[in-house]
């Protein structure tokens, strides 16, 4: 029983230093999103060992508040991310006409698809 919390406190802690470096390092905010909710799923598979292995439940109730809390922030957080990303994209489309169409998705016309510009050298797709 000692060796396998042994591991399961080495795997929690080494997840959580990962999950630091990435809140820290992380390039976006769609990163740190990830690493903080991660980080918080951590903290309540750390709860839930400490109520097994001290045999009680006093746990549990802050174990599901931290999880709907995670999770409503996480929610939040990525919502306004998204807001704030097609404000960016409208602003760029507003920059550079015609920089969206050429870079976006195979555009599809009548259920035909049309080839984007610079695939002339490409097979045709059925």
């Amino acid at each position: 029983m000692i060796i396998a919390l042994t591991v399961a406190g080495v795997l929690l802690v080494a997840a959580l230093v990962l999950g630091l470096i990435r809140l820290v390092k992380g390039p976006g905010a769609v990163d740190r999103i990830i690493a903080t909710d991660v980080m918080l799923s951590l903290l309540v598979v750390a709860l839930a060992i400490e109520a097994a292995i001290n045999r009680h439940g006093y746990t549990i109730p802050v174990m599901i508040i931290t999880s709907m809390l995670s999770f409503s922030g996480t929610t939040a957080v990525s919502r306004f991310v998204s807001i704030r990303n097609d404000q960016v994209g409208r602003e760029r489309r507003d920059l550079y006409p015609g920089a969206v169409e050429q870079t976006g998705p195979i555009p599809v016309v009548r259920g035909k698809r049309r080839r984007a510009k610079g695939t002339e050298g490409e097979a045709e797709r059925p």
